[in-house]
């Protein structure tokens, strides 16, 4: 996916000149060999995202390795706190035509098995510590797609939403 540009000097996806790549084993643009298949072996991937308190400087990191960063000039309205955090997910399709699956492309009624999801979602205090994301609202843009915010569960889920959809529109 090309850089998405939010203004002139800010944008976010990994293929921005603002972000600086540090393992070339997980190059921007990577594409996962290992994925999970409906009914099938189901894979699993941590990532964290958070703001250095020293340089300021934006840390993507897949399980325990720092992938890269976004340098902290970028995110001029970050650049002391941030009292908010988003996550979501974006599809791409041409005009007039069916936007591609999301998940399995399941309808939300059907079981969690069927959908995708992420858990343990958490966020960076002011202390730096990670913690259980609350107080969280939901938010669908669009048809043919859903998200659903399933909060703060006391299982080994913890905080999840699941996600997905046909695409297709009506």
């Amino acid at each position: 996916m090309p850089c998405r540009q939010t203004s002139e000097t800010e944008c976010f996806n990994t293929q921005c000149p603002s972000f600086v790549p540090t393992r070339p084993d997980f190059p921007p643009g990577y594409v996962f060999q290992n994925v999970s298949k409906y009914g099938g072996v189901k894979f699993v991937e941590e990532f964290k995202l958070y703001k250095d308190p020293i340089n300021k400087n934006w840390f993507l990191e897949r399980g325990k390795y720092r992938i890269g960063f976004w340098k902290s000039s970028v995110f001029k309205r970050l650049a002391d706190f941030g009292n908010y955090a988003e996550w979501g997910g974006e599809t791409y399709d041409p005009k007039n035509e069916a936007g591609p699956a999301m998940g399995f492309g399941y309808p939300e009624a059907w079981p969690t098995s069927k959908n995708a999801y992420i858990k343990i979602l958490k966020v960076v205090n002011e202390y730096q510590e990670f913690v259980d994301a609350v107080n969280t609202q939901e938010e669908v843009i669009g048809e043919g797609y859903w998200v659903t915010d399933k909060g703060n569960r006391r299982d080994k889920f913890r905080h999840w939403l699941k996600f997905g959809g046909s695409g297709q529109v009506s």
